[in-house]
Protein backbone atom coordinates (compact mmCIF):
# COMPACT_ATOMS: atom_id res chain seq x y z
CA UNK A 1 0.00 0.00 0.00
CA UNK A 2 1.84 3.40 -0.91
CA UNK A 3 2.29 5.98 2.32
CA UNK A 4 0.49 8.95 1.77
CA UNK A 5 1.83 12.62 1.70
CA UNK A 6 0.57 13.00 5.74
CA UNK A 7 1.86 10.03 6.17
CA UNK A 8 5.33 10.61 4.58
CA UNK A 9 5.99 14.34 5.85
CA UNK A 10 5.40 12.55 9.32
CA UNK A 11 8.09 10.09 8.75
CA UNK A 12 10.10 12.59 7.22
CA UNK A 13 9.83 14.90 10.29
CA UNK A 14 10.99 12.03 12.27
CA UNK A 15 13.95 11.48 10.30
CA UNK A 16 14.95 15.39 10.85
CA UNK A 17 14.40 15.13 14.84
CA UNK A 18 16.34 11.71 14.73
CA UNK A 19 19.12 13.05 13.04
CA UNK A 20 19.40 16.54 14.76
CA UNK A 21 22.51 15.77 16.83
CA UNK A 22 25.68 13.80 16.74
CA UNK A 23 24.64 11.34 19.59
CA UNK A 24 21.24 11.08 17.85
CA UNK A 25 22.66 9.80 14.39
CA UNK A 26 25.32 7.52 15.84
CA UNK A 27 22.25 6.00 17.44
CA UNK A 28 20.68 6.09 14.38
CA UNK A 29 23.06 4.43 12.93
CA UNK A 30 22.99 1.67 15.64
CA UNK A 31 19.59 1.17 14.58
CA UNK A 32 20.42 0.52 11.07
CA UNK A 33 22.77 -1.84 11.77
CA UNK A 34 20.56 -3.58 13.39
CA UNK A 35 17.73 -3.84 11.18
CA UNK A 36 20.28 -4.68 8.58
CA UNK A 37 21.57 -7.76 10.22
CA UNK A 38 19.65 -10.93 8.54
CA UNK A 39 16.61 -11.70 10.83
CA UNK A 40 16.15 -15.02 11.89
CA UNK A 41 12.79 -16.63 9.87
CA UNK A 42 9.96 -16.80 12.53
CA UNK A 43 9.47 -20.44 13.63
CA UNK A 44 5.83 -21.11 11.81
CA UNK A 45 3.58 -22.79 14.23
CA UNK A 46 0.11 -24.58 13.08
CA UNK A 47 -2.95 -22.31 12.83
CA UNK A 48 -5.88 -23.64 12.97
CA UNK A 49 -8.58 -21.87 10.83
CA UNK A 50 -12.10 -22.59 9.45
CA UNK A 51 -12.43 -24.96 6.56
CA UNK A 52 -14.19 -22.31 4.95
CA UNK A 53 -12.57 -18.77 4.22
CA UNK A 54 -13.74 -15.63 2.97
CA UNK A 55 -12.64 -13.59 0.41
CA UNK A 56 -11.72 -10.36 2.67
CA UNK A 57 -11.79 -6.77 0.82
CA UNK A 58 -9.61 -4.73 2.27
CA UNK A 59 -9.54 -0.97 2.34
CA UNK A 60 -7.24 1.29 0.13
CA UNK A 61 -6.96 4.13 2.63
CA UNK A 62 -7.50 4.51 6.37
CA UNK A 63 -9.16 7.29 8.17
CA UNK A 64 -5.82 8.04 10.02
CA UNK A 65 -3.18 7.10 7.52
CA UNK A 66 -0.76 5.49 10.38
CA UNK A 67 -3.46 2.97 10.61
CA UNK A 68 -1.69 0.48 8.76
CA UNK A 69 0.90 0.22 11.59
CA UNK A 70 -1.60 -1.25 13.85
CA UNK A 71 -3.37 -3.29 11.42
CA UNK A 72 -1.11 -4.17 8.88
CA UNK A 73 -0.08 -7.76 10.77
CA UNK A 74 -3.37 -8.40 10.69
CA UNK A 75 -4.45 -7.77 6.91
CA UNK A 76 -0.50 -9.50 6.19
CA UNK A 77 -1.79 -12.37 8.68
CA UNK A 78 -4.78 -13.06 6.45
CA UNK A 79 -3.01 -13.20 3.29
CA UNK A 80 -1.34 -16.08 4.51
CA UNK A 81 -4.54 -18.56 4.60
CA UNK A 82 -7.31 -16.61 1.90
CA UNK A 83 -7.44 -13.39 -0.76
CA UNK A 84 -7.07 -10.30 0.34
CA UNK A 85 -8.17 -7.37 -2.28
CA UNK A 86 -8.14 -4.08 -1.94
CA UNK A 87 -11.20 -2.02 -2.33
CA UNK A 88 -12.37 1.18 -2.00
CA UNK A 89 -14.37 1.17 1.73
CA UNK A 90 -15.32 4.33 3.19
CA UNK A 91 -13.51 4.94 6.81
CA UNK A 92 -15.84 7.43 8.43
CA UNK A 93 -15.00 6.41 11.78
CA UNK A 94 -11.96 7.67 14.31
CA UNK A 95 -9.56 4.55 15.55
CA UNK A 96 -11.01 1.95 13.62
CA UNK A 97 -10.73 0.27 10.41
CA UNK A 98 -13.87 -1.28 8.68
CA UNK A 99 -13.04 -4.35 6.38
CA UNK A 100 -15.23 -6.51 4.30
CA UNK A 101 -15.87 -10.28 4.40
CA UNK A 102 -17.50 -12.59 1.29
CA UNK A 103 -18.20 -15.71 1.74
CA UNK A 104 -20.07 -15.94 -2.00
CA UNK A 105 -23.40 -17.33 -0.66
CA UNK A 106 -24.61 -13.59 0.65
CA UNK A 107 -23.66 -10.12 0.32
CA UNK A 108 -20.37 -8.90 1.39
CA UNK A 109 -20.69 -8.20 5.73
CA UNK A 110 -18.90 -5.16 6.92
CA UNK A 111 -16.29 -5.86 10.09
CA UNK A 112 -14.90 -3.64 12.56
CA UNK A 113 -11.29 -3.61 13.90
CA UNK A 114 -11.28 -1.15 16.79
CA UNK A 115 -7.61 -0.56 17.41
CA UNK A 116 -8.11 2.86 19.56
CA UNK A 117 -6.53 3.85 22.65
CA UNK A 118 -9.72 3.85 24.94
CA UNK A 119 -12.17 1.63 25.87
CA UNK A 120 -15.40 2.52 24.77
CA UNK A 121 -17.07 1.25 21.91
CA UNK A 122 -18.17 3.50 19.20
CA UNK A 123 -22.00 2.74 18.88
CA UNK A 124 -22.54 4.47 15.74
CA UNK A 125 -20.01 2.34 13.93
CA UNK A 126 -21.70 -0.57 16.38
CA UNK A 127 -25.09 -0.23 14.17
CA UNK A 128 -23.37 -0.98 11.12
CA UNK A 129 -21.28 -3.89 11.21
CA UNK A 130 -21.89 -7.34 11.33
CA UNK A 131 -18.92 -8.05 14.00
CA UNK A 132 -16.71 -5.73 16.36
CA UNK A 133 -13.00 -6.65 17.26
CA UNK A 134 -12.18 -4.41 19.75
CA UNK A 135 -8.57 -4.22 20.76
CA UNK A 136 -8.45 -2.69 24.33
CA UNK A 137 -11.49 -4.59 25.40
CA UNK A 138 -12.39 -4.25 28.46
CA UNK A 139 -12.52 -7.11 31.09
CA UNK A 140 -16.46 -6.09 32.08
CA UNK A 141 -17.30 -6.80 28.55
CA UNK A 142 -19.85 -4.62 26.88
CA UNK A 143 -23.04 -6.59 26.83
CA UNK A 144 -23.36 -6.96 22.89
CA UNK A 145 -22.73 -10.33 21.45
CA UNK A 146 -20.60 -8.42 18.42
CA UNK A 147 -18.10 -6.80 20.32
CA UNK A 148 -15.41 -9.14 20.37
CA UNK A 149 -11.63 -8.63 21.89
CA UNK A 150 -9.61 -7.78 18.89
CA UNK A 151 -5.95 -9.06 20.51
CA UNK A 152 -2.81 -6.38 20.56
CA UNK A 153 -0.11 -5.88 17.90
CA UNK A 154 2.74 -3.99 18.56
CA UNK A 155 3.64 -0.66 17.37
CA UNK A 156 6.74 -1.23 14.92
CA UNK A 157 6.56 -4.20 12.62
CA UNK A 158 10.42 -4.65 12.69
CA UNK A 159 9.56 -6.98 16.15
CA UNK A 160 8.07 -9.58 13.63
CA UNK A 161 11.17 -10.06 11.90
CA UNK A 162 13.11 -10.21 14.90
CA UNK A 163 11.91 -11.05 17.69
CA UNK A 164 13.28 -15.36 17.27
CA UNK A 165 16.59 -13.41 17.23
CA UNK A 166 15.74 -11.23 20.59
CA UNK A 167 14.86 -14.46 22.11
CA UNK A 168 18.60 -15.56 21.49
CA UNK A 169 20.87 -12.64 23.45
CA UNK A 170 21.63 -13.87 26.24
CA UNK A 171 19.97 -12.90 29.98
CA UNK A 172 22.96 -14.24 32.12
CA UNK A 173 25.02 -11.84 31.94
CA UNK A 174 24.07 -9.10 34.65
CA UNK A 175 24.01 -6.12 32.99
CA UNK A 176 20.26 -5.30 33.66
CA UNK A 177 17.84 -6.71 36.37
CA UNK A 178 14.67 -5.02 36.15
CA UNK A 179 14.15 -2.59 32.97
CA UNK A 180 11.74 0.07 31.80
CA UNK A 181 11.37 3.07 29.41
CA UNK A 182 8.51 4.89 29.80
CA UNK A 183 7.31 8.26 28.12
CA UNK A 184 5.19 10.49 29.70
CA UNK A 185 3.40 11.93 27.42
CA UNK A 186 1.02 9.29 28.60
CA UNK A 187 -0.31 7.68 31.92
CA UNK A 188 2.09 9.95 33.41
CA UNK A 189 1.50 10.05 37.24
CA UNK A 190 1.79 5.76 37.45
CA UNK A 191 5.02 6.03 35.12
CA UNK A 192 6.60 8.69 37.42
CA UNK A 193 5.70 6.46 40.14
CA UNK A 194 7.07 3.51 39.40
CA UNK A 195 10.41 5.21 37.92
CA UNK A 196 10.65 7.09 41.36
CA UNK A 197 10.25 3.45 43.38
CA UNK A 198 12.50 1.68 41.36
CA UNK A 199 15.63 4.20 41.24
CA UNK A 200 14.97 4.92 44.72
CA UNK A 201 15.47 1.02 46.20
CA UNK A 202 19.06 -0.43 46.52
CA UNK A 203 17.87 -4.34 46.18
CA UNK A 204 18.52 -4.53 42.10
CA UNK A 205 20.15 -2.27 39.06
CA UNK A 206 17.41 -0.71 37.36
CA UNK A 207 18.11 0.40 33.73
CA UNK A 208 15.69 2.87 32.06
CA UNK A 209 13.69 5.65 33.24
CA UNK A 210 11.42 8.10 31.27
CA UNK A 211 13.93 9.06 28.73
CA UNK A 212 13.13 7.33 25.28
CA UNK A 213 15.99 5.79 23.25
CA UNK A 214 15.87 3.97 19.18
CA UNK A 215 13.49 0.85 18.76
CA UNK A 216 15.87 -1.62 18.08
CA UNK A 217 17.83 -0.80 21.51
CA UNK A 218 15.11 -1.00 24.07
CA UNK A 219 14.27 -4.42 22.29
CA UNK A 220 17.50 -5.23 22.80
CA UNK A 221 17.60 -4.11 26.76
CA UNK A 222 14.21 -5.81 27.05
CA UNK A 223 15.54 -9.29 25.89
CA UNK A 224 18.15 -8.92 27.98
CA UNK A 225 16.93 -7.92 30.92
CA UNK A 226 15.83 -10.00 34.16
CA UNK A 227 12.45 -8.92 34.75
CA UNK A 228 10.87 -5.74 32.47
CA UNK A 229 8.02 -3.69 33.44
CA UNK A 230 4.85 -3.00 31.86
CA UNK A 231 2.80 -0.16 32.47
CA UNK A 232 -0.25 1.51 30.59
CA UNK A 233 0.03 3.64 28.18
CA UNK A 234 -3.07 5.81 26.81
CA UNK A 235 -5.06 2.77 27.14
CA UNK A 236 -4.30 -0.20 29.31
CA UNK A 237 -2.50 -2.21 26.66
CA UNK A 238 0.80 -0.92 25.57
CA UNK A 239 2.52 -1.71 22.47
CA UNK A 240 5.67 -2.46 25.30
CA UNK A 241 3.35 -5.49 26.53
CA UNK A 242 3.93 -7.28 23.15
CA UNK A 243 7.47 -6.34 22.59
CA UNK A 244 8.05 -8.08 25.72
CA UNK A 245 5.73 -10.89 25.46
CA UNK A 246 7.35 -11.50 21.82
CA UNK A 247 11.16 -11.70 23.18
CA UNK A 248 10.10 -13.81 26.16
CA UNK A 249 10.68 -11.11 28.83
CA UNK A 250 9.23 -11.95 32.20
CA UNK A 251 6.74 -9.17 33.19
CA UNK A 252 5.86 -7.54 35.79
CA UNK A 253 2.92 -4.90 35.50
CA UNK A 254 -0.97 -3.60 37.15
CA UNK A 255 -3.34 -6.01 36.00
CA UNK A 256 -4.95 -4.77 33.04
CA UNK A 257 -8.27 -3.45 32.97
CA UNK A 258 -8.40 -5.27 29.40
CA UNK A 259 -8.19 -8.18 28.07
CA UNK A 260 -7.02 -10.00 24.66
CA UNK A 261 -9.09 -13.56 23.24
CA UNK A 262 -6.46 -15.33 25.24
CA UNK A 263 -6.29 -14.91 28.83
CA UNK A 264 -2.70 -13.78 30.26
CA UNK A 265 -2.44 -15.76 33.38
CA UNK A 266 -0.97 -14.52 36.61
CA UNK A 267 2.57 -16.33 37.78
CA UNK A 268 2.23 -17.85 34.61
CA UNK A 269 2.51 -15.48 31.64
CA UNK A 270 3.09 -12.33 33.75
CA UNK A 271 3.05 -10.98 37.33
CA UNK A 272 0.75 -9.18 38.39
CA UNK A 273 1.74 -6.49 41.22
CA UNK A 274 -1.08 -3.96 43.07
CA UNK A 275 -2.46 -1.38 41.29
CA UNK A 276 -0.79 1.31 43.60
CA UNK A 277 2.58 -0.54 42.88
CA UNK A 278 3.39 -0.80 46.67
CA UNK A 279 4.41 -4.34 45.79
CA UNK A 280 6.75 -3.54 42.89
CA UNK A 281 10.05 -3.41 44.51
CA UNK A 282 9.29 -6.84 46.14
CA UNK A 283 8.10 -8.71 43.28
CA UNK A 284 10.85 -7.27 41.31
CA UNK A 285 13.26 -8.53 43.53
CA UNK A 286 12.01 -11.69 44.02
CA UNK A 287 11.96 -13.05 40.62
CA UNK A 288 15.59 -11.19 39.93
CA UNK A 289 16.72 -13.80 42.20
CA UNK A 290 14.37 -16.89 41.58
CA UNK A 291 15.53 -17.68 38.25
CA UNK A 292 13.25 -20.95 37.76
CA UNK A 293 10.57 -18.89 38.22
CA UNK A 294 11.21 -16.06 35.94
CA UNK A 295 12.63 -18.30 33.28
CA UNK A 296 9.41 -20.17 33.26
CA UNK A 297 7.57 -17.37 32.92
CA UNK A 298 9.98 -16.06 30.19
CA UNK A 299 9.20 -19.20 28.38
CA UNK A 300 5.32 -18.98 28.86
CA UNK A 301 5.58 -15.32 27.78
CA UNK A 302 6.68 -15.93 24.51
CA UNK A 303 5.10 -19.63 23.94
CA UNK A 304 1.67 -17.31 24.21
CA UNK A 305 2.90 -14.33 21.95
CA UNK A 306 3.53 -17.50 19.37
CA UNK A 307 -0.05 -18.96 20.19
CA UNK A 308 -2.09 -15.85 20.42
CA UNK A 309 -0.14 -12.80 18.66
CA UNK A 310 2.01 -14.09 16.11
CA UNK A 311 0.26 -11.91 12.99
CA UNK A 312 -0.66 -15.38 11.19
CA UNK A 313 -1.88 -16.73 14.58
CA UNK A 314 -4.00 -13.93 15.26
CA UNK A 315 -5.26 -13.93 12.02
CA UNK A 316 -6.09 -17.07 12.38
CA UNK A 317 -8.17 -16.13 15.81
CA UNK A 318 -10.05 -13.34 13.55
CA UNK A 319 -11.16 -16.07 10.52
CA UNK A 320 -12.26 -18.66 13.42
CA UNK A 321 -14.17 -16.03 14.76
CA UNK A 322 -15.67 -14.46 11.68
CA UNK A 323 -17.09 -17.96 10.81
CA UNK A 324 -18.19 -18.76 14.67
CA UNK A 325 -19.85 -14.92 14.91
CA UNK A 326 -21.55 -15.04 11.39
CA UNK A 327 -22.70 -18.77 11.26
CA UNK A 328 -21.79 -19.57 8.33
CA UNK A 329 -21.89 -23.50 7.53
CA UNK A 330 -20.17 -26.26 6.82
CA UNK A 331 -16.75 -24.61 8.51
CA UNK A 332 -14.63 -27.67 9.70
CA UNK A 333 -11.96 -25.86 11.36
CA UNK A 334 -8.42 -27.73 9.86
CA UNK A 335 -4.15 -27.29 10.58
CA UNK A 336 -2.64 -25.38 7.99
Amino acid sequence: MARSPTELSVKIAGKARQYSSPAALHAAAAEQVWKLRTPRTPQRSRVRVPGVLPSVYWPTQYEWPLAEGWVRPLRDGMGGFTSVEPRAIDQPYKGIVLFEVDYRNEAPKTVAVDYYDYTFINEQCLAQVALYFKMQHLRSGYGERNVVPGGYVTGNRSLYRHYRRLRSLPRDGGKVDVYGRFGTKFSADIRRRAVELLRGQTRFEFTGGTSLVPYSRTLREAAQARVCIDLPGNGPFCFRLVDYLAVGACIVAPRHATIMHAELVDRKHIIYCRDDLEDLVDLCAHYVEDDQAREAIGANAATFFDEHLQPQQLAGYYLRTLDERLRFEGADSTDR
